[in-house]
């Protein structure tokens, strides 16, 4: 058996819903999809970005399932022993016009998934960062963290001089009170899933 998934003509869709899905019944994931329906069927193909896709690939070798996936050149190939799925097969998948992959229909999605937020040290006092990025297709980017100053006035200017820089860049700064960089990169990274 093979198959060849390719998005068909470009027509009007509804806006994406990032979505986060895991593989149903493992720790693989989760993996952020960008949904285009409301529809969650477990064995539906879902949009992703290569890096996603790749990630996903990535832990499928993990396990001596019979079911293997690699790259060639832009394709995604997914191939199965007749162990895996009764009579053994390959699937190419290429990427869309907007470079996303769809993946899915080898193993059921389980549509449950939840952002976790980093483990932090709650005896540590609260302060203000400047988180700097973009929301992009794969995940929120963050480009830079900067702690912010202690006087309002000098937080302010910072945050001005940051804001209009990442505007510039089609970016934002999102002001988030965290007890590290780390935290409020978790934190902001976290909101993004919501």
């Amino acid at each position: 058996m093979s198959n060849t998934i390719t998005q068909g003509i470009a027509t009007e869709t509804p806006t994406p819903v990032a979505q986060l899905v895991t593989v149903e019944g493992s720790s693989y994931g989760p993996y952020r999809a960008l949904n285009t329906t409301r529809v969650q069927d477990a064995y539906m193909r879902l949009p992703f970005s290569r890096s996603t896709a790749q990630q996903i690939v990535e832990d499928l070798t993990r396990d001596d399932c019979g079911l293997r996936a690699e790259w060639h050149g832009d394709e995604l190939v997914f191939t199965w022993s007749s162990d895996y799925m009764g009579e053994a097969g390959t699937e190419t998948v290429r990427p869309d016009d907007s470079g996303l992959y769809l993946v899915g229909g080898l193993w059921p999605w389980d549509f449950s998934a939840k952002p976790s937020l980093p483990t932090v040290d709650l005896t540590k006092q609260e302060r203000e960062f400047f988180v700097v990025g973009t929301d992009g297709v794969d995940d929120y980017e963050i480009w830079h963290v900067v702690e912010a100053p202690a006087d309002e006035s000098d937080a302010q200017d910072l945050y001005d001089e940051l804001h209009w820089d990442a505007y510039d860049a089609f970016g934002s700064v999102t002001p988030i009170f965290a007890v590290s960089h780390a935290h409020a990169a978790g934190i902001a990274r976290h909101e993004c899933h919501l």
